[in-house]
């Protein structure tokens, strides 16, 4: 290293100053190693690559350190650092601890809770209670001999149940108000709002069968996301399989340099800093795709995730529900969809020029 490295602004006690890298105690590159003759401490990659005839030159000041073998182990570990990286690391997975029992508990506080126990997720249905139970509360309650004899049903399986009219607490809520000129912010009646109340008059539809064609439209919506999810799943294998082809360890990345370090020796700097370059910013622009795709594949699975909570718990069937029909998909999943954006390290031709300049052509 020709120049001196300069500590940066946001220099952090626990990584490298020289690859920005995080030391570890875990892995052997980021192993923290201490330069005996000045006292600086480097991982282990950075001091391989400044090895030379067992010798380092310290990039901060200069000082040479020497090696009593050729084996960069040789050099002594930074213990004191290591204990740190250590601590460090037991403190975050005892926040990740707590985090991760306070979100498992607020999990718990939903629409979906047993009767007798918010706390417990229903899972079954009582017919004549008309309730939703946990496995443990329903035997709790039931194991009496006249309590026995109530019949239980998966909650997937709950009956739908008209609500009780607002204005009208005895009466059920049986019909949905569709006339465009209704003012009335609640759109569900029953028949005397029909016949003398605020609805007189009004168009309507039965309300059983608004929730059927809104159960439809949630199915439909469920199947399109399923396919959603398919495909993005499929954009993501696909990026990640040409990723790995962009490597520096890929067999063709490494004969591509060997041929080139053999026929231009005069120019291969050159020629390998642009093919480093095309590397990187290829590797950059299809990491860039799948992060877009992961996206839209964790924006399905949400969206999937609360149709089917609504089609299996029947929650809220009855709402005045308006519901987004998927069109034609956004001009990003479009994009995604090109497959010039997920093209593999070898679908592409590598030349050099008559100046010996690399030049890097799609297939």
């Amino acid at each position: 290293m020709s120049e001196e490295v300069k500590k940066a602004p946001n220099f952090s006690p626990l990584e490298c100053t020289i690859c920005c890298n995080d030391f570890d105690d875990k892995i052997a590159d980021l192993t923290p190693r201490i330069l005996t003759a000045c006292g600086h401490t480097i991982c282990e990659k950075c001091a391989s690559k400044l090895l030379k005839e067992s010798k380092i030159v310290c990039p901060y000041d200069r000082k040479v350190t020497s090696l009593s073998s050729k084996n960069i182990t040789s050099l002594l570990k930074n213990e004191s650092l290591i204990a740190v990286i250590q601590q460090h690391k037991a403190e975050n997975a005892k926040a990740q601890q707590k985090s991760d029992a306070i979100e498992k508990e607020n999990s718990t506080n939903n629409e979906n809770a047993c009767i007798e126990n918010s706390k417990h997720e229903a899972a079954l249905y009582c017919k004549q209670c008309e309730a939703e139970f946990c496995e443990s509360c329903f035997l709790e309650v039931h194991k009496s001999k006249i309590m026995s004899v109530h019949s239980k049903l998966p909650l997937k399986d709950k009956p739908f149940k008209l609500p009780k009219c607002t204005k009208h607490p005895n009466n059920t809520a049986g019909f949905f108000c569709k006339d465009p000129n209704c003012k009335m912010d609640e759109k569900k009646m029953c028949h005397s709002c029909l016949l003398t109340g605020e609805h007189k008059s009004h168009e309507y539809e039965l309300l059983v069968d608004q929730v059927s064609m809104d159960v439809k439209k949630l199915k439909n919506m469920s199947d399109r996301l399923k396919d959603s999810v398919k495909k993005h799943n499929t954009y993501l294998e696909k990026f990640e399989a040409c990723i790995k082809t962009f490597d520096d360890t890929n067999p063709s990345y490494l004969n591509l340099v060997n041929n080139i370090t053999e026929q231009f020796e005069n120019k291969k700097v050159e020629a390998l800093k642009n093919l480093k370059k095309f590397v990187f910013d290829s590797r950059a622009r299809l990491r860039a795709g799948r992060n877009e795709a992961r996206k839209n594949l964790y924006a399905s699975l949400k969206n999937l995730a609360r149709i089917m909570d609504r089609l299996e718990i029947k929650h809220d069937l009855c709402n005045d529900v308006n519901i987004v029909p998927i069109g034609k998909p956004p001009l990003h999943f479009l994009y995604l969809q090109n497959g010039n954006i997920r093209k593999k390290f070898d679908e592409y031709d590598y030349s050099l020029t008559e100046k010996m300049i690399l030049e890097i052509k799609e297939k």
